[in-house]
């Protein structure tokens, strides 16, 4: 009796071993499931991101060509679309996008320093000095040697301990802002939504320009947000604020913003967008000649990249 009770026992003992293995068993493997399926989540996301991101540039490339197309038909017809929503049809599918003249932004290398000291003098954190940036910034893009007073030349680059000087040259992006003294990171970030190195104008447009730039440019308080509304509707109300105040009286160089945008392929409700500032028409240089190639002048294109942007894709809750 005493024997068939300790048979029975280690019987169960058995079972209960077999039972804790079998479980640790598919605890494991549905661990590993698990980890196998969030693997091909994240795949499945990072080859669908790089699908939509070959057809977003070619969407880009797309839009550049028919605007560039558009503006040599019919310049005034390219002018009325400025600032719109739109898209253009690609086969079965479409690209959305929207263009605005750089003449929207500040620009770096020819805006008066008045415009430029309105600017900075709105920046959150606030800056020490607006008339030593100011004058820092115009001895950085000027031709010459010459401090500004209050302003930065070689000497003053090397009294902060630095190994460079100023380029003394137009900026050749927005980047570039970082190394004139005086400009830090958090304030070159702040202006980059606000600032053109590829505008050639001392003014901006105002009615492609972002609402709250004019603002901050209107020192003097003369316009009302209902005035803002109407300039963007309306050329004479724009041109009746440009003989206002000169900041905002543009002068176009042909040079225009566009932003295409797209949804994220293979069924990823994610959004992507390219941003690309060109110059349409005109001569640009051509490769330079290889083995084989012979030397040309300049040829005529279509349009003329200055900056592509490729912004990471966003989830529709606005994740990377």
């Amino acid at each position: 009796m005493s024997a068939a009770r300790t048979l029975r026992n280690g019987r169960g003992r058995q079972r209960g071993a077999v039972l804790v293995l079998v479980l640790w068993i598919l605890t494991l493997l549905t661990f590993l499931l698990g980890a196998f399926s969030n693997e091909i989540r994240v795949e499945n996301r990072i080859v669908g991101d790089m699908v939509e991101r070959i057809r977003l540039r070619a969407g880009a490339t797309a839009v550049l060509n028919y605007l560039a197309l558009a503006g040599t038909a019919s310049p005034e017809g390219l002018a009325s679309l400025e600032g719109w929503p739109l898209s253009l049809p690609l086969g079965k599918s479409s690209v959305d996008y929207r263009f605005v003249p750089e003449e929207a932004y500040v620009s770096l290398n020819a805006a008066p320093p008045e415009m430029l000291e309105a600017l900075l003098g709105n920046y959150p954190d606030g800056v020490d000095d607006v008339d030593a940036l100011v004058n820092a910034l115009a001895d950085w893009r000027d031709g010459d040697d010459v401090v500004t007073e209050n302003g930065a030349e070689a000497a003053e680059y090397a009294g902060a301990g630095l190994a460079y000087g100023p380029r003394n040259a137009p900026l050749l992006s927005v980047d570039e802002l970082g190394l004139v003294l005086g400009f830090d990171q958090g304030l070159v970030d702040w202006l980059r939504p606000y600032v053109s190195v590829a505008s050639t104008s001392a003014g901006i447009d105002a009615r492609f320009a972002d609402p709250g730039l004019v603002m901050m440019l209107d020192t003097e308080g003369r316009f009302s947000e209902q005035d803002l509304a109407a300039m963007q509707e309306d050329q004479a109300v724009a041109d009746a604020m440009a003989l206002e105040s000169s900041f905002f009286a543009a002068t176009r160089s042909g040079a225009y913003r566009v932003l295409v945008q797209g949804s994220g392929g293979m069924g990823l409700k994610r959004h992507q967008a390219i941003e690309v500032i060109a110059s349409f028409g005109g001569m640009v240089a051509p490769p330079q000649p290889g083995f084989g190639m012979l030397a040309v002048g300049p040829v005529l294109s279509p349009y003329r990249i200055i900056q592509w942007n490729e912004f990471p894709p966003l989830d529709v809750d606005g994740e990377h």
